[in-house]
């Protein structure tokens, strides 16, 4: 099995996995993707199968931080429905121009959001946290594994012929 052949390996990206999901977490956190903390709890890393000598894992997350992370415009046409706006002007402590209420603001939003569209500007955190662990991490460390998973391979085929032995 190449999970037991190449242990050494898979405990490396096992962690390059798991220090990849902290540091997008981390990302998310500097970029101040935090409105209500739900984008941070749901990255996660998850181990994935080694089939064929390949490595690997993924790493989950709602779906919506991709687009924090790269940013994105809504068309215009379709206005947005007013409610989520309210809880965004709430969440934020955003108060209204003096006169208007929470909902009267809101719909000017809604209005403009579906007459102009909108742009969320990029707030990438993906890209940096593989980078960083890439960098720091999986490289320093998997030409070492690789190499420690060779020897221990070597010395199990030369102890099962019994022709020497490998101190």
């Amino acid at each position: 099995m190449v999970n037991e052949e190449f242990k050494n390996i898979q405990k490396v990206v096992d962690t390059a996995g798991q220090l990849m999901a902290d540091a997008m977490r981390d990302g998310a956190l500097a970029e101040q993707l935090f409105a209500t903390g739900q984008l941070a709890r749901s990255i996660t890393y998850q181990p994935t199968s080694t089939k064929d000598g390949v490595f690997g894992f993924q790493i989950v997350m709602e779906d919506y931080g991709l687009y924090q992370d790269a940013g994105f415009f809504r068309p215009p046409g379709k206005k947005p429905p007013v409610e989520p706006i309210i809880d965004w002007l709430q969440r934020k402590l955003i108060t209204p121009p003096q006169g208007m209420t929470i909902r009267s603001f809101a719909f000017l939003i809604q209005n403009k959001i579906g007459r102009d569209g909108a742009y969320v500007k990029a707030r990438p955190f993906i890209q940096p946290a593989i980078d960083s662990v890439v960098n720091q991490y999986l490289i320093p460390n998997l030409e070492e594994a690789g190499v420690k998973d060779i020897e221990e391979s070597i010395a199990v085929a030369v102890s099962k012929n019994n022709k020497m032995k490998v101190k």
